[in-house]
């Protein structure tokens, strides 16, 4: 192309003149994204979830999360915020997480989490055996153990020791002592976990003069 200086413009050819350029398409909605829990997760009966979803969108570069929302399809509103903490009934449950936008655009995301009644733990009571005679003042050496599926070994105060004779003996896994009354004794060991589940185990030894 030719131009003079009287701003004539002609082209020096016959061949036409292209120009391209790209169009980028926008999304006028923002983008909901649940990054916890995961989907399928399955948590505890009293067991605090934690809820934390994110939320993108092209006009506002900070979204108000006051306009993020979350929902069970069977405890309703749990919240609003990028992060939420609740407990939840036991069954299954969809999760919606929303956001809005400025412009009263909205987003969803959805997890399905399952929420279970909390397993007991299981005991042992390894010393003193069942039916074990001890003279009066004796020591007695008493070991045992349990094992929680959430919470994994538990120990101290998780773990309760009583006699039917004497009352409260001891917290832990293992104690000793030498002051039991002469008679039968029923020797019970009560483990909790950390939702209040318990199980206990007993055995009964016999404290003679």
């Amino acid at each position: 192309v030719e131009a003079d200086y009287t701003d004539t413009i002609e082209e020096s050819s016959e061949v036409n003149n292209e120009r391209s350029f790209s169009v980028e398409i926008v999304d006028s909605n923002p983008t909901a994204s649940i990054e916890s829990p995961a989907n399928g997760y399955q948590a505890q009966t009293d067991e605090v979830i934690v809820f934390a979803g994110v939320g993108t969108d092209y006009r506002d570069p900070e979204l108000n999360e006051t306009y993020y929302n979350w929902n069970s399809d069977i405890n309703g509103n749990l919240g609003n915020g990028s992060i939420v903490y609740a407990n939840l009934s036991n069954g299954d449950h969809v999760i919606t997480f929303t956001v809005r936008d400025s412009d009263r655009n909205v987003d969803t995301d959805q997890v399905l989490i399952s929420v279970v009644p909390s397993q007991p733990p299981t005991v042992t009571l390894t010393t003193p055996t069942n039916q074990q005679i001890f003279r009066e003042g004796e020591t007695i050496y008493f070991t045992g153990s349990a094992l929680d599926h959430e919470d994994g070994t538990l120990t101290g105060s998780s773990l309760s020791w009583n006699s039917s004779f004497d009352g409260f003996l001891n917290f832990g896994t293992s104690f000793n002592r030498n002051t039991l009354n002469v008679g039968s004794h029923n020797i019970t060991l009560r483990a909790e976990d950390s939702s209040g589940v318990s199980i206990l185990t007993s055995i009964n030894i016999t404290i003679q003069e």
